[in-house]
């Protein structure tokens, strides 16, 4: 039987987020890694990233936005 890639999920650091960002070209202008740091410090926030055979994939990142109500993702 050959050995199927593996999809990881799991919750992500402030540089993997920013390592991710910079290497997705819809994204505009520079990506910073004080843009997540002003953006998730001090929120409730979620950051996850997927992991294809070990190596990082893609993120998903969600915080509390200005309302308490609303979580922006």
């Amino acid at each position: 039987m050959e050995n199927s890639p593996s999809l990881q999920l799991r919750e992500a650091s402030l540089a993997e987020l920013f390592w991710l960002h910079k290497r997705i070209g819809e994204f505009p202008g520079k990506a910073s890694l004080s843009f997540y740091e002003d953006r998730l410090r001090h929120r409730v926030s979620l950051a996850l990233v997927a992991l294809w055979d070990g190596e990082l994939a893609g993120f998903k990142v969600g915080y509390q936005s200005e309302l308490p109500e609303q979580f922006y993702s």
